[in-house]
């Protein structure tokens, strides 16, 4: 038995070291060294182009720069406005001088920059020339917890309409002109 399964063994290794007798190539063929014409370019395009999804193509960044207008020098300085308060706006205030912004008290030289509701009182956000902070509604404009007083001494706040965005102080007990955010 075991000789049997020697000669089997040495007949396959005998069997796979032979030449091949089939006459094909074992290298494939050059390929054609001609360009391939306008059209097989194309239909090769056209298996490679994705599926068409619906989706909008995004504008070069030529288009975009055309599409936009000049910036300003400085995007942080303030607006210099380009005709009188009394053109652009009828409704102003002709005792007010020109220029002048309407959220800025010049008695107080606060200004107010934001409303809001802080559940269900009232706030105000505003700024003098050394700090900024919240008024509320009170004797001297403080929340509570505040430490340091937004409001020179003598003013208060008498009411703070947020749909309107208007802040209502008094100087003495004697109220001023609403301050609203321009």
């Amino acid at each position: 038995m075991a000789s049997i399964a020697i000669g089997c063994c040495a007949l396959g290794l005998f069997a796979c070291g032979g030449e091949s007798t089939t006459s094909e190539p074992a290298v494939s063929p050059p390929a054609s060294t001609t360009p391939p014409s306008e059209e097989e370019q194309q239909s090769a395009a056209d298996r490679i182009a994705p599926p068409e999804l619906g989706l909008t193509p995004l504008p070069t960044v030529e288009q975009v720069r055309d599409a936009a207008p000049g910036g300003r020098l400085d995007p942080f300085a303030p607006l210099q406005p380009s005709a009188p308060e009394s053109v652009t706006n009828p409704d102003a205030d002709p005792d007010q001088e020109p220029g002048a912004d309407p959220a800025v008290d010049p008695g107080s030289g606060i200004k107010v920059t934001g409303v809001l509701l802080v559940a269900g009182q009232s706030r105000a956000l505003a700024s003098n020339a050394e700090l900024s902070g919240v008024l509320c509604v009170s004797a001297d404009g403080r929340c509570s917890g505040d430490s340091a007083p937004l409001l020179p001494p003598g003013w208060s706040v008498l009411a703070i309409d947020v749909p309107s965005g208007c802040v209502r102080l008094a100087q003495n007990g004697t109220a001023q002109d609403p301050l609203c955010i321009s």
